[in-house]
């Protein structure tokens, strides 16, 4: 194969691009992968379509809304299979450099029958390269938005922000059930050595049995606050991919009231009975039952009280007490009790119809939601695709897209790692 054929093939994306931006003065990205920055603004003209008069937001926006126009469907049908741009994309995401030149020539030198085999084959060494445990520990340290060992708070060493995302990078390299990151009951304040790229074992003891990240006491001193609300949270967004102000749950109930003590307005929505919280009508400390005409503090309150109790007894250390550790903001910032969250005798828990008593249920109860691991997939897909944190960047994924991999997630024991590779050989990613 001549000079001039490699670089024409290894050239053909670019060359797609400069005559869009030759002609647009922009550069309009892919509308499902963005092979550069994923937060870079696209200022090019709206494509539009006759399809979606919502400007972008319906259901045939394949972006699911993210991009700054519409785009048509047929562009979809219009990518070609490029797999030298596939293993420049992987590349950067697996072992965070660019392919080597024998690496291109590889590709570029195999007939076009083997390029998939050849490309697979580069996949496998990538996935096993020392590389990929630090992409992975670079990775959990921006989703749980965390990092470093020498912490100091008031004065005080902090423990390490470094054990919650080198143990989920070490379930992903080792091909462990995802389940376990919220499940371990050992083994969950791991480090990780560069020199020999090894894990090594570490026990949190913070004085509470551990269930994965769920006890991490440097999640608990980082998120520290409140009524632990800031806690529930981290959970709530790391683990079901949805906005923190966006509780969810089942359909709301017929009666909003268990024993008509506290008034619901018309527009209250969550599952829970409004006066299963704490509120000023029934003797709360906190009023979580305020509303007016466009906000009802108890939409999410009534999923978050049932649930941030569980969090409460860590202190702004990560330690493990009997008693809660975080504050109420009313007048002297007193300690909470159980009765600022929720009704004597209201047990707590994950969602409405899955209760959890403890952290350890509460593990399991997560293990077995089915949103909880789609979110896994979603987070997953994102990553190899270039589209940002799913709530920070607002780049949510409709399951349909998905699908496959969901089946797949649970097919393969939840194997992370197994996930991402079938995304990176699948043919939404080869396509450009």
């Amino acid at each position: 194969m001549t000079m001039q054929t490699r670089t024409g093939l290894w050239h053909g994306a670019l060359a797609a691009t400069l005559a869009v931006t030759a002609t647009y003065g922009c550069e309009r990205p892919n509308p499902y992968k963005l092979s550069g920055d994923a937060s870079a603004t696209d200022d090019c003209p709206p494509i539009t379509t006759n399809n979606d008069p919502s400007g972008g937001q319906g259901a045939d926006d394949p972006t699911g809304g993210q991009g700054a126009g519409t785009y048509d469907p047929g562009e979809l049908d219009d990518r070609v299979i490029d797999y030298g741009e596939a293993l420049r994309t992987a590349s950067l995401k697996l072992v965070g450099n660019l392919p080597t030149l024998d690496q291109i020539y590889a590709i570029v030198d195999a007939s076009e029958a083997e390029r998939p085999a050849k490309y697979e084959e580069m996949v496998d060494d990538m996935l096993a390269d020392p590389r990929f445990s630090t992409r992975m520990i670079e990775y959990w340290r921006n989703v749980f938005k965390m990092y470093g060992d020498n912490v100091q708070i008031m004065g005080q060493p902090a423990p390490s922000r470094e054990t919650a995302p080198v143990f989920a990078a070490q379930i992903v390299i080792e091909g462990r059930p995802w389940t376990d990151l919220i499940t371990a009951t050992s083994g969950t304040c791991p480090s990780y050595d560069s020199d020999t790229n090894t894990f090594v074992p570490g026990d949190c003891a913070n004085g509470i049995q551990s269930s994965g990240v769920l006890t991490d006491p440097g999640i608990h001193s980082l998120y520290w606050g409140n009524l632990a609300f800031r806690r529930n949270r981290f959970f709530h967004e790391v683990f079901l991919c949805r906005n923190g102000n966006a509780a969810g749950g089942a359909e709301p109930t017929n009666s909003p009231n268990m024993d008509g003590s506290c008034e619901a307005p018309p527009n209250y929505n969550s599952p829970w009975p409004m006066d299963s919280i704490s509120g000023e009508c029934n003797g709360g400390s906190v009023n979580f039952h305020e509303y007016n005409t466009t906000v009802v503090c108890a939409n999410c309150h009534a999923t978050w009280n049932h649930r941030a109790p569980l969090f409460a007894n860590f202190d702004r250390f990560g330690m493990y007490f009997d008693t809660p550790q975080v504050l109420v903001p009313i007048e002297g910032s007193p300690f909470a009790i159980r009765s600022d969250w929720l009704v004597d005798g209201e047990p707590t828990a994950w969602k409405y119809g899955m209760p959890a008593a403890d952290l350890t249920e509460l593990g399991q109860v997560m293990a077995n939601d089915p949103e909880v691991l789609t979110c896994a997939v979603k987070r997953v897909w994102n990553y190899a695709m270039s589209r940002g944190d799913i709530v920070d960047n607002e780049t949510p994924v409709p399951e349909s897209v998905i699908a496959e991999y969901v089946d797949h997630f649970q097919n393969s024991n939840l194997d992370v790692k197994s996930t991402l590779r079938a995304i990176l050989l699948s043919e939404d990613f080869v396509s450009f």
